[in-house]
């Protein structure tokens, strides 16, 4: 959906995710209209987890002067503001940008445009505080002499949740395996599936919440589940196999059975994606399969 009109929801998509559903909507924006502008977004993805909160507030980067964002548990809001700055002082410093990028040889200007292709800013999630000066939001990396911080701009982390709750530990306890067959059209492939339990918690965090175990189920295939070749790039277009996958975790232990079930069920999404249903392996069935 989209409405033209300035003042009005212009934008409206969703996006589905394998583990979630999310939202993004324009609600308001004078971008059309005014100069400078401002824009407020909002957000909504159920992959975050539950009690999740961030912050952020940042200059530059996605051709924004300034940004501030706020996510409470699945709900994000965003404020930005362009055009602040005059053309004029935007031109000077792209130029100076290309210039900077002609003298190095590395890159392009709008790479090095601290109104474009850098970010500065503080980041607050997970709780720690990021710290980004003249970062550089392109994918690629740099590492040239010529330019600030060798190119790749400024970067600092600060973990405050290590600071006052110690750092994160991970415990895991096997409580148990099974010997089974993962059924499949063509037959069955031998499999175990090893169970265990397993959480995470912090030192002095465990007067405040008590760490719970969840579980988790690895299902292994010694001798593999054959697969098709994704066929995406050259180097993964053979043929080629599922030995093992991992599933949870969970609060509540479910029956053992139901692992291979879904290790069956991941494979033949594989295979009605990128081949059909109906494919076979290029050198046939291997010889492990048995028959049902």
């Amino acid at each position: 959906m989209q409405l033209h009109d300035a003042g009005d929801l212009m934008e409206l998509s969703k996006h589905t995710y394998d583990n979630g559903i999310g939202v993004d909507w324009t609600l308001w924006s004078r971008e059309a209209h005014a100069s400078p502008f401002v824009a407020l977004y909002g957000g909504w993805d159920s992959r975050h987890k539950f009690r999740s909160m961030s912050a952020e507030f940042t200059f530059g980067g996605e051709e924004r002067d300034f940004t501030f964002s706020l996510r409470l548990w699945f709900v994000s809001l965003t404020v930005a503001f362009g055009r602040i700055f005059s053309w004029d002082f935007r031109r000077k410093t792209y130029d100076w940008a290309k210039n900077r990028a002609e003298i190095s040889g590395e890159g392009y200007g709008y790479e090095l445009d601290p109104f474009d292709g850098r970010t500065t800013g503080i980041r607050i999630f997970d709780g720690s505080i990021w710290l980004e000066l003249w970062s550089s939001d392109s994918w690629r990396s740099t590492d040239n002499r010529n330019l600030p911080w060798n190119g790749s701009g400024w970067t600092a982390t600060l973990h405050i949740s290590d600071w006052v709750l110690g750092k994160q530990i991970y415990e895991e306890a096997e409580i148990g395996w099974h010997t089974g067959a993962v059924d499949l059209p063509e037959g069955r492939y031998p499999a175990k599936v090893v169970l265990s339990r397993v959480r995470w918690y912090r030192p002095r965090s465990r007067w405040i919440v008590y760490p719970k175990w969840q579980y988790r189920a690895l299902v292994v295939v010694p001798d593999g589940v054959p697969l098709p070749g994704k066929g995406t790039s050259s180097y993964n277009c053979d043929d080629d196999s599922l030995y093992r996958a991992s599933f949870g975790a969970e609060e509540a232990e479910r029956p053992w059975e139901e692992y291979f079930s879904q290790f069956a069920e991941r494979a033949m999404d594989h295979r009605v994606r990128y081949a059909g249903q109906a494919w076979v392996p290029a050198e046939g069935w291997p010889s492990h399969l048995q028959q049902a």
